[in-house]
Order: C-alpha cells, then sequence, then structure tokens
C-alpha cells in the first residue's frame, strides 16, 4: 500500500510540474502573435509590428481606470509615432461604444475589437488595464496590471527604447 501511495505521490508531483510549465506570456518571451479587426474593419496582426516596439492595452469604457490612463497613452502614441505601435484591445464594449469612446480620444490609432475574447484569453488578461509593453524584437519586456500614471508610461517606454535623448 505504501508503495502504491508513493507511486501517486509521484505521478501527481510529476502532473503539476508539467501544467505548470513556462508561461508563454510573459517577460523575457516572445509575443504570441494575434490578429483582430479595427474599427474600420481593417485587420491588424501584432506580427506586422515586427521592427517597432508595441503597446498591447487591454481596456473597456466600462473600466475607468482605463479612461484616465487612457489620453496619456494616445498622446505618447503621437508624441512617438515613428517609435510605437498602441495596440488597444477592447472586449467587452459593444461597436457603438467602443467608436464613440475613439472619436473622444483623437488618437493616431484605431482601437481593435476582441469580439471572442480569445486575445484576452490568449494573454491571460486578469484586470483591467493590462499594459504589454513589446520590444521591436518582438520580446515582452514588461506587463503592467491596473491603472498606469504618465510617469510609469514613460519608464516603460523608455524599457523598449521610445522616447530616449
Amino acid at each position: 500500500m505504501k508503495k502504491h501511495i508513493k507511486l501517486i505521490i509521484f505521478v501527481l508531483i510529476i502532473f503539476f510540474l508539467s501544467a505548470c510549465g513556462p508561461n508563454p506570456v510573459a517577460v523575457g518571451e516572445e509575443a504570441p502573435n494575434f490578429t483582430l479587426r479595427n474599427l474600420e474593419g481593417e485587420e491588424v496582426s501584432l506580427k506586422d509590428n515586427k521592427g517597432q516596439a508595441v503597446l498591447i492595452n487591454f481596456w473597456g469604457a466600462w473600466c475607468p481606470p482605463c479612461t484616465i490612463e487612457m489620453p496619456d497613452i494616445v498622446d505618447r502614441s503621437i508624441t512617438h509615432s515613428d517609435e510605437l505601435v498602441v495596440m488597444a484591445v477592447n472586449y467587452g464594449d459593444n461597436l457603438n461604444t467602443v467608436r464613440d469612446f475613439a472619436d473622444t480620444m483623437s488618437s493616431s490609432f484605431s482601437p481593435l475589437l476582441d469580439l471572442t475574447g480569445d486575445v484576452v484569453d490568449l494573454y491571460l488578461v486578469s484586470g483591467y488595464p493590462t499594459s504589454i509593453f513589446i520590444d521591436s524584437e518582438g520580446v515582452i519586456q514588461m506587463i503592467h496590471v491596473g491603472y498606469m500614471d504618465a510617469e510609469q508610461l514613460d519608464q516603460y517606454l523608455s524599457m523598449v527604447n521610445v522616447g530616449g535623448e
């Protein structure tokens, strides 16, 4: 009986260790590709931006911290338009809400619509907003969950070589 218990424990340990393998969405890992449509109906893929720094921002119009930080993101997207691509991924809002929100922002990017939640699931988004900073090689350099102030935004952008002197 003792032998069987040891065997069961051994199998369980192996199972849990294999289930806790490396997370593909982690700092230092290549960002998984995805394709979504923007408000104009055009397909936009992460892989199309290789060679540029990318900020993926998961947001919702229903999320107060998201709407508070978005003007700073819009500002940096305009200021650093030659260095930075912003992919603002919305999940959970209807098309009219996203369009109305985008109209108030006057941004240099069109929000992307994750209608199925597949990209939210792919990136293991656990809270809103979530911002993922990807360098020009496609490697995740920073993941920030929750409200991000302007100083933090600038610090994270410098980690992907945006805005440096």
